[in-house]
C-alpha cells in the first residue's frame, strides 16, 4: 500500500469518536436528560457562562453560520471533560461540524480524545466564520460601486441620481446588513 493509499484509507473509528464526543440538540430535552444521566454534564447549571465543575469546563460560544444568502447566529455550548466532549448545539447534525468530520477522517488520532475532537470542531467553526466574513465582504464590495456612484450624483450611464435613488441604495444596504445576521 502506498503512502497516499494509507492516508486515504485512514479514518477514525466511529465507536471511539462516539466515546469521546456526544452531540445534543438544544431542543431535545429527552436526549439532554439521558446525556446528563450518562455523563453528568449539567448545561442548566452552567447556564450561559464560562463555568467549571469538578468534571467539565463549560464554554458557551456564539457563531455566525451561513445558510444561502443569510447568516444566522447560533449558540453552542462545549462541555469539555477529561475523556468526553459534549456539545449542546442547535440541531444534530450541525452543518459546520461536517468539516470537522472530514478533518477527523484525515487525522484520525484526533478522534481518540475529547481535546482532539474539540480541536477539530473549533477548527471547523473557524473556517465557517471565515466563509461568513468572505460572504459579507463580497456583498459589500458589490454595493461599493453603487455607493460610489450615489455619492458622485451620477449612475453608471452618467444620468443624474436623485434623492430617491440614494434612499433606495441606503435601504438596500440596511437590508443587506439585516440579512447578515438573523436571530
Amino acid at each position: 500500500m502506498t503512502t497516499h493509499e494509507t492516508l486515504a484509507a485512514a479514518t477514525y473509528d466511529v465507536p471511539t469518536l462516539r466515546k469521546h464526543w456526544v452531540q445534543v440538540a438544544d431542543q431535545d430535552t429527552e436526549a439532554m436528560a439521558k446525556t446528563r444521566e450518562v455523563t453528568e454534564v449539567d448545561f442548566d447549571t452552567a447556564g450561559n457562562r464560562v463555568w467549571e465543575s469538578d468534571t467539565f469546563l463549560y464554554l458557551p460560544i456564539v457563531v455566525n453560520v451561513r445558510h444561502g444568502d443569510t447568516i444566522r447566529r447560533e449558540r453552542l455550548v462545549f462541555a469539555l471533560g477529561k475523556d468526553v466532549l459534549v456539545t449542546l448545539q442547535p440541531k444534530t447534525p450541525f452543518a459546520p461540524f461536517a468539516k470537522a468530520l472530514t478533518r477527523l477522517r484525515r487525522l484520525p488520532h484526533l478522534a481518540e480524545s475529547a481535546h482532539g475532537v474539540m480541536y477539530a470542531l473549533l477548527y471547523a467553526l473557524n473556517e465557517a466564520q471565515e466563509r461568513v466574513i468572505d460572504h459579507a465582504s463580497d456583498v459589500l464590495e458589490d454595493m461599493s460601486d453603487e455607493i460610489a456612484l450615489a455619492t458622485d450624483d451620477y449612475d453608471e450611464r452618467g444620468t443624474d441620481i436623485g434623492v430617491s435613488d440614494m434612499q433606495d441604495t441606503i435601504k438596500r444596504m440596511n437590508a443587506a446588513e439585516d440579512g447578515f445576521v438573523e436571530q
